[in-house]
């Protein structure tokens, strides 16, 4: 509905769907227009109240669920079970979330496997990804811990890990008195959840889910970055903006354009019998070349 009212449909007339949705859900900053991701917010909702049941275990919620759905298991392990309730079900939807978007925060390091688990805060995806032989899967981080003088065994960490990923673990900070392993959200500066972030991690994952990347350089985002925010900041009016950043990802009505919607066959330019594109119509033309001198 959001779409067709974007793409200005009225009662049944058909319009032209430019840009996909999901396109359309991302940040300005990339290129998009920021509209919500209804279903990716939905999840980050549930995320919400997942997290909440995790962090909670002595709440009325966590008990209840916990005598149903996780009776010989923590909350990470729980599995949707037999004739799952709605609730319960939308919650284990939402577990996904939670996986991607907490790490564990390293105290005596007794609870979390190196291999397995999610505890290098510089790593994108913070686990090691390092080599490692398969009698070592179920290694802790204990291990790699210098007990008696409560810092990094320094010399085992940088013989089990790759370089970067040494720094990395070197970097975490360790108590003098070695407290119990927490979870903590990742993608907050203060470990605490918040939906703003956790929707980040619902929409990627989503798109992950789609087989849909990215593509460009580094560098080329960059430059593309620099160019989305001159047109959301430029002083003028909003319809103009929109023109601009419509004219940036070459989606105006253009011959070119509607000859690969499968609109007419013809894509040459009416003045000077070229392709007739976006950046053709704005600026090579001689027409407008003219124009603008």
């Amino acid at each position: 509905m959001m779409s067709k009212f974007w793409w200005g449909q009225k009662d049944r007339e058909k319009k032209l769907a430019w840009v996909s949705w999901e396109k359309l859900c991302t940040p300005k900053s990339e290129g998009g227009m920021g509209f919500r991701d209804l279903k990716a917010f939905n999840l980050a909702l549930l995320a919400k109240q997942a997290w909440r049941i995790m962090r909670n275990p002595h709440s009325l919620v966590h008990k209840v669920f916990k005598a149903k759905y996780f009776m010989d298991s923590p909350f990470e392990e729980a599995q949707l079970g037999r004739r799952p309730s709605y609730a319960w079900r939308s919650i284990v939807a939402a577990k996904q979330v939670i996986d991607r978007g907490s790490r564990w925060c390293i105290g005596n390091g007794a609870s979390v496997s190196i291999w397995k688990d999610r505890w290098i805060p510089k790593l994108e995806s913070f686990k090691a990804t390092s080599p490692h032989a398969v009698h070592q899967n179920e290694e802790r981080v204990s291990s790699l811990l210098d007990v008696a003088n409560r810092c990094w065994d320094v010399a085992k960490v940088r013989a089990m890990f790759l370089p970067h990923e040494a720094v990395a673990v070197l970097s975490i900070p360790i108590s003098f008195r070695l407290p119990e392993d927490s979870l903590c959200w990742a993608w907050s500066s203060n470990g605490k959840f918040s939906v703003k972030s956790a929707y980040l991690v619902a929409q990627k994952w989503l798109k992950e889910g789609k087989g849909r990347t990215d593509g460009g350089s580094s560098s080329n985002n960059s430059s593309m970055k620099a160019i989305w925010k001159l047109t959301w900041h430029m002083n003028c009016l909003n319809k103009i903006k929109h023109f601009f950043w419509r004219a940036c990802k070459n989606i105006l009505p253009t011959k070119l354009k509607l000859k690969d919607k499968g609109i007419g066959s013809d894509d040459r330019c009416e003045f000077c019998d070229q392709s007739e594109s976006s950046g053709h119509a704005l600026w090579s033309c001689k027409t407008a070349e003219e124009v603008w001198s």
